[in-house]
């Protein structure tokens, strides 16, 4: 059971909500839970997590911008052809 939800959550890392449904219902089966469980988890839960989730994704993405963009800012003066 511990390997199957380690292999849902890192399938469903980046999955939408419906395929997330998928995942979960693979997870609830080995005990014994009906997939519509599943489906009622993720409709109540998702609108309270989702926003969180994006939060963490486009800091990190601004963040990795930032760096990207200060490491090219610095080395502009160490390039030189050829």
């Amino acid at each position: 059971i511990l390997v199957a939800s380690i292999l849902a959550g890192v399938a469903a890392s980046s999955a939408p909500a419906l395929v997330s449904i998928a995942m979960v219902s693979m997870v609830l089966e080995p005990f014994g839970l009906p997939p519509f469980i599943g489906i009622v988890v993720l409709t109540v839960i998702n609108p309270l997590v989702d926003p969180l989730l994006t939060l963490a994704n486009v800091m990190g993405n601004a963040a990795t911008a930032a760096l990207v963009a200060d490491k090219a800012r610095a080395g502009l003066g160490e390039l030189s052809p050829g």
